[in-house]
């Protein structure tokens, strides 16, 4: 056990070391780069002062108000935080929420590691570089809170392995019905992959005449964690047939290079030794650079597959590098390129995309979870105890590195201060093309706003907006047109 709480304390000291500029730099300053980070900050604010329902507001693109459901709140983590550390200001908390998030992702990682390896340090090597993975580097640049919170997914797949694998009811029952729970408040991409992906394991594990016993067993934690997460996805459902708002992304500009697994990122430090990287990754949206593969991890797991074990073990690992493929080729989405030329349509991701609802998006995410998979391997893999399996993980690290975190920082204004205090004014119309600016400004005047930078606009807002010649002149500076 005093190993367990010295593995817990070195990754708690890792994130305070990496966040602490960000934790200590001056108010007004995050650890994220616009717009995205400030998104979330605004979030911290509408957290904290929603009168009712937090899925609707009538605080932006007034006069309409527009749901939140569809939008990334990240919920699940920022209103607790929002409400317990109420005094601390939006831009410090979203800071500590990040800091948050990492813990939670190490202390996790490190529970799946150690529940497969049954070795301490291995399952402490192996979490902090996967908590430091340049996938979530990638997205803290970005300021994307949501893709930081991995936790929920790493504590479901802990609950299935301690269900299906060391048949731990009650901790395996609760540990997954809290992932599964959570997720739709923290990231629904990551609920969908669970989706995919625990049936997967779940089917990979055991012979299939063992199915129907584990599909029982994992019954009532998924019955549990579905109810939690209900109330969330029903909101989800209604908002996205209803057909007001503003679509998502479109894969074909948001799918991984091949190039960008093989040549390191700009999130990394060995990547600052040539230039390839900015080859990789110049396609790719900055919150997706970070999806290299990492060549000691293949080797890795070339080597735990050298042991044939157990005829289960060999069959849950196999499964695992299927899943593996499986999401590392939905990232490359529904055009497969390798430096942003096109080697051939990919059909998988096109069948999926056109046939199962509210299909993800942004196809480079499907790598995580692949990438996960890949570090399960190596921590369930026995022949990783010798010399050259030590050498791997030491090389994985350094290939892995991350780069220092970057900052970006907005003043405060006196002058909307005093907006605050004219109870005259009920709202204010910003012309600002960022949008994300408006939402700082909005948090200092507390009034209403109109249009702000959400994951999915209101159409009718938008519409209403691009029929008033009023506001097309402030936008534009035409009005007749």
């Amino acid at each position: 056990m005093k190993a367990h709480f010295a593995s817990l304390a070195l990754i708690l000291c890792a994130v305070l070391l990496f966040f602490y500029s960000a934790l200590v730099a001056p108010l007004g300053t995050i650890p994220a780069q616009p717009p995205d980070g400030w998104v979330f900050v605004w979030n911290v604010w509408w957290l904290r002062m929603a009168p009712d329902s937090i899925y609707f507001s009538d605080e932006i693109f007034h006069p309409f108000g527009a749901g939140l459901a569809l939008h990334t709140l990240c919920e699940g983590l920022l209103y607790p935080l929002a409400h317990i550390f109420y005094d601390i200001p939006p831009t410090k908390l979203f800071s500590l929420a990040v800091a948050i998030a990492f813990f939670f992702n190490g202390i996790s990682s490190y529970a799946l590691f150690f529940l497969l390896s049954k070795s301490v340090s291995r399952a402490l090597a192996l979490s902090l570089i996967f908590t430091f993975h340049p996938f979530f580097i990638g997205h803290l640049g970005s300021g994307h809170l949501n893709f930081l919170c991995f936790f929920p997914f790493l504590l479901a797949v802990f609950g299935l392995l301690l269900l299906c694998h060391d048949k731990r009811r009650f901790a395996g029952s609760a540990t997954l019905a809290l992932g599964l729970g959570l997720m739709p408040y923290t990231n629904l991409y990551y609920l969908y992959f669970a989706g995919l992906t625990l049936p997967l394991i779940t089917i990979g594990m055991a012979p299939i005449r063992e199915l129907h016993t584990r599909l029982l067993r994992l019954l009532p934690a998924t019955v549990l964690g579905g109810l939690l997460g209900l109330p969330k996805v029903l909101e989800v459902l209604r908002l996205s047939q209803g057909g007001d708002y503003t679509a998502n992304h479109k894969p074909a500009a948001h799918s991984a290079d091949i190039a960008a697994y093989i040549f390191p990122g700009a999130n990394q430090l060995i990547s600052q030794l040539w230039e390839s990287s900015l080859i990789a990754g110049a396609r790719l949206h900055s919150g997706e650079l970070g999806i290299f593969l990492g060549f000691s991890l293949l080797f890795l797991c070339v080597l735990g597959f050298r042991d044939r074990g157990e005829p289960n073990s060999r069959r849950f690992r196999i499964a695992l590098a299927l899943i593996a493929v499986f999401f590392f080729l939905l990232s490359l989405g529904p055009k497969v390129q390798y430096l942003g030329s096109v080697l051939f349509r990919s059909e998988l991701y096109r069948a999926l995309h056109h046939t199962l609802p509210l299909f993800p998006s942004v196809p480079a995410r499907f790598f995580i979870v692949g990438e996960l998979m890949l570090f399960i391997i190596a921590a369930a893999s026995p022949l990783i105890k010798n010399r050259a399996a030590v050498l791997l993980i030491f090389l994985l690290a350094i290939e892995l590195f991350p780069m220092p975190h970057g900052e970006h920082s907005q003043a405060e204004s006196p002058v909307l201060a005093r907006i605050e205090d004219e109870p005259k004014i009920l709202a204010v119309f910003d012309a600002d093309p960022r949008p994300w600016e408006k939402m700082w400004r909005q948090i200092q005047h507390q009034k209403k706003v109109n249009e702000i930078l959400l994951s999915r606009k209101p159409g009718k807002a938008l519409k209403a907006y691009e029929k008033n010649k009023f506001i097309r002149f402030l936008y534009t500076g035409r009005g007749d047109s």
